[in-house]
């Protein structure tokens, strides 16, 4: 089941934030299946990816949050994942998910490919994507959801 593979996944990286003394938190809503709308390996691929540059870019006793729910008026499910590191630009929000585009002066290493393949796979399994600052935890939010009409 899709909610099990997210659970996992983000389960895999929560001890890189735990070594950095972030909060991790998740709140899956086990009773809605979505297996029958989208390929389940690309979600998970997709979890990995943002639970991953969450992780990375919320500072030191920072907290991640992620939340997968079913069913509302306007989406069949949505997944969001926020974080109170130190966000995005807008100008840095426009680039998101060009290949190799990477935040200048942040201390991590990585190729920059991130985004791309989220991006990618959200185009693919026909996903609408929000990103802008957590009311929340005020770093990142990226909102994943599952329209109930591609209309």
């Amino acid at each position: 089941r899709v909610d099990q593979l997210v659970m996992q996944a983000a389960r895999e990286l929560a001890p890189r934030g735990l070594e950095r003394d972030q909060v991790i938190e998740m709140h899956i809503d086990e009773h809605q299946s979505i297996e029958d709308y989208v390929n389940p390996a690309l979600i998970e691929a997709l979890v990995r990816n943002l639970m991953d540059n969450a992780i990375r870019y919320t500072p030191i006793g920072g907290q991640v949050q992620l939340r997968m729910e079913g069913l509302s008026k306007s989406w069949l499910w949505r997944l969001v994942i926020e974080d109170s590191g130190p966000g995005l630009s807008e100008s840095q929000l426009s680039r998101l998910g060009e290949r190799f585009f990477r935040v200048l002066g942040s201390q991590e290493t990585g190729s920059g490919l991130g985004w791309s393949i989220v991006r990618r796979i959200c185009h693919h399994e026909k996903l609408h994507v929000h990103v802008g600052q957590s009311a929340n935890v005020g770093g990142l939010s990226v909102e994943i959801t599952k329209p109930l009409s591609e209309g």
